[in-house]
Order: C-alpha cells, then sequence, then structure tokens
C-alpha cells in the first residue's frame, strides 16, 4: 500500500516550534545525539528501531530552517511497492 511514511520540517525556532507542535499535535521530540542538528518528532509509539507500531503511524524530524545539511522547504516521504 502506498503510504506517507515520514516527514521532515525546517525551523527557525527549535523551543517555539516544539512547544506548538506538542500542545496542538501532542507530538514528542528527541534529539539525535551528537552534533546534527537534528530532532525527531514522534507522534505515534514507536519500537526499538524507531518505527511506528500501528501499520499507518507517522513520525519525522526537524532541523534549522536554512541549514547547509537540510532542505529549506518540508519533505514528504512516500512509501510505493516496488514496480518489478
Amino acid at each position: 500500500m502506498d503510504r506517507l511514511c515520514h516527514f521532515e520540517v525546517p525551523y527557525s525556532d527549535n523551543q517555539r516550534v516544539q512547544k506548538f507542535n506538542s500542545n496542538v499535535f501532542g507530538c514528542q521530540f528527541s534529539p539525535v545525539p551528537g552534533d546534527m542538528p537534528y530532532t525527531f518528532v514522534v507522534t505515534t509509539p514507536v519500537n526499538e528501531m524507531f518505527q511506528p507500531h500501528e501499520p499507518c503511524g507517522i513520525n519525522g524530524g526537524m532541523y534549522p530552517h536554512g541549514d547547509e545539511s537540510g532542505s529549506s522547504s518540508p519533505v514528504i516521504v512516500i512509501q510505493v511497492q516496488n514496480s518489478e
């Protein structure tokens, strides 16, 4: 089944976007260990491999807007079946 499976959003103010998404959507946040400026955004429970428990669950991440290691606009990932 084709489905949305991951999202990434840039931010200008990390604390502000975390507060908004936590209050409005109930998201939880987990910074990536190390120096990478990336934060996991958890919207649904995950297993030990960070994969959603629910078949259509979707989680994602966020990164500083305009950071050279990421996009300056949102990224949506869609999982599709292999056509081979």
